[in-house]
């Protein structure tokens, strides 16, 4: 039998980016206010992805990957930490 791997789309790793945000944001008011330095960082990776449409797709895409595996990691500190 032959394994089927599914490709992601734009908007789901778009849609997964979101929910981490708010996921780790909820963990920062609850456990680390203020973090200054982790709210810019999160800031500025919502004001990147407000211009994501802006930039090539495989820029656009590479961006996305990027930021989605940071975001996972952090959220995972952040549920082993505190969860």
């Amino acid at each position: 039998m032959y394994a089927f791997r599914k490709e992601a789309s734009k908007n789901d790793l778009l849609n997964r980016i979101h929910y981490l945000l708010a996921s780790i944001k909820s963990y920062l008011y609850r456990f680390s206010f203020p973090n200054d330095n982790l709210y810019s960082v999160l800031k500025s990776i919502e004001s990147n992805l407000d211009s994501i449409e802006s930039v090539d797709e495989a820029t656009a895409g590479s961006y996305l990957i990027n930021v989605l595996n940071y975001l996972e990691n952090l959220n995972n500190k952040y549920m082993w930490l505190h969860g």
